[in-house]
């Protein structure tokens, strides 16, 4: 609700300032006519799993500064685990693997903030991921360090090395 308060009050503060010209959609500023933004924005780029690297854009390049939406999740674990439990296209995870005699796991590399070993968690109730083989999608990012892989494989990576 504070947010929201404060997401109101900018837009207002916005509209006042730029003029009648400046239009507020679902609580985000879209267009202002007639509004001057500094010469230059200063716009920090996330990249991996802390990286910011501020980038100066210049006016005439600026399009706008988008977010993504907020959204309410609920528990990781539950969300995996139900996804498991009742996956699309499938009756279920045992009916998907039978039968199987190479399961390979396709997992992102060490740059990426995926819930890797959380799934590996959800998996490692349903069946043994020793029977399983990993490969790392790198794509032409550099090998991953020791500390990626813990990342990556949580507490199941000393077993799967």
């Amino acid at each position: 609700m504070y947010r929201d308060i404060l997401s109101e009050w900018a837009a207002d503060s916005v509209t006042r300032l730029a003029g009648a010209n400046c239009r507020v959609r679902d609580k985000r500023i879209i267009l202002c006519v007639g509004y001057a933004p500094p010469i230059e924005m200063l716009v920090d780029i996330r990249y991996g799993k802390d990286g910011i690297q501020p980038v100066d854009i210049p006016e005439k390049n600026l399009v706008g500064i988008y977010a993504p939406m907020d959204v309410e999740c609920g528990s990781a674990e539950e969300t995996i685990k139900a996804s498991i439990d009742a996956p699309i296209g499938y009756e279920s995870l045992e009916n998907f693997l039978e039968g199987g005699e190479d399961i390979v796991f396709i997992v992102n590399d060490g740059t990426r903030p995926t819930p890797t070993a959380k799934v590996l968690d959800a998996l490692s109730t349903r069946m043994d991921l020793r029977k399983a083989r990993y490969l790392i999608a790198t794509g032409t990012h550099r090998d991953m360090t020791e500390e990626e892989y813990n990342f990556v494989f949580g507490s199941h990576y000393e077993e799967l090395k």
